[in-house]
């Protein structure tokens, strides 16, 4: 099964411990994505959860979750790199 069709029949969203803005963005991800639309940009309040939100979605939908952490830790590492920067300056 391809990653594409695969999109087709996404299991039930497991909203237990998510917060309505989460169920939110994840649904309407899950809907772009079966439309056809690899891309998507999650606007989300500060505090509001994106990075969980992100690892819900991946964990559930993505065959090898492994990839995902090793993204995460890249996107850490970057962000870690940035705020260092900007508070020496």
């Amino acid at each position: 099964m391809s990653l594409r069709s695969g999109l087709q029949t996404l299991p039930h969203l497991k909203t237990d411990g998510l917060r309505a803005c989460q169920i939110t963005a994840i649904t309407n991800l899950e809907t772009s994505l079966q439309r056809g639309k690899p891309r998507a940009l999650a606007q989300m309040a500060t505090g509001s959860g994106k990075t969980f939100t992100a690892i819900t979605e991946d964990l559930d939908n993505l065959p090898e979750p492994d990839v995902l952490m090793s993204e995460i830790m890249e996107n850490l590492e970057a962000a870690m790199e940035q705020f260092a920067a900007a508070s020496r300056a």
